[in-house]
């Protein structure tokens, strides 16, 4: 857990479990103290030359949203590298 301010606002940063794409990837849960209410999950997934860099921003921690939207994400992405080969 990290605790972070910018632009006045206080955050908790924390790593969650990673994402299942990818081998080199990450997600941290950004979580606004003060206004409490807002939580960004900032995600890096990466696989040979392709690379997803993706936030979500929503009011409660939402991870099963977060990870259908990654799964559409990594497949569009992994499968224009495959067809553009």
């Amino acid at each position: 857990m990290h605790m972070d301010i910018r632009d006045g606002a206080h955050l908790e940063t924390v790593r969650v479990a990673a994402p299942k794409f990818g081998a080199n990837s990450r997600i941290e849960l950004v979580k606004n103290l003060d206004p409490p209410g807002s939580f960004n999950y900032e995600v890096g997934m990466r696989s040979g030359d392709t690379l997803v860099l993706a936030v979500l921003n929503s009011r409660g921690a939402n991870r099963p949203l977060l990870d259908r939207l990654l799964a559409k994400v990594w497949r569009v992405a992994t499968s224009d590298r495959k067809t553009s080969a």
